[in-house]
């Protein structure tokens, strides 16, 4: 179930950011979302993995391999496509933290 929609693919954004605030918990760093931050480390790998998938979704789409679809990528609409993604999981984090009742701003 996706709950939101970006240039034709449904991420679900409101699971992912349940499931990464619960691993920002397990790392012990609920904190630096409880102040309206998130783990910088944790974002990166984050991002690079929604790109990653992103990528793979095209070539599969396009029944090619990612080697062959590279020369033809977009990186500005990857850019785009994946800081929008990016946000909506921000958002999602800092809720799920909400729910738990352990916002401080």
């Amino acid at each position: 179930m996706s709950n939101f929609e970006i240039n034709g693919i449904g991420v679900d954004t409101k699971t992912m950011g349940q499931e990464f605030y619960r691993m920002i918990c397990e790392k012990e760093q609920e904190a630096l979302v409880a102040f309206g931050m998130l783990p910088a480390d944790f974002m990166a790998m984050v991002e690079e993995k929604v790109k990653e998938k992103l990528i793979k979704i095209w070539t599969q789409t396009l029944g090619v391999t990612v080697p062959e679809a590279m020369p033809y990528l977009d990186e500005n609409k990857l850019k785009d496509t994946v800081q929008a993604i990016m946000h909506e999981i921000c958002v999602e984090i800092y809720h799920a933290a909400s729910e738990a009742g352990k916002m401080c701003v």
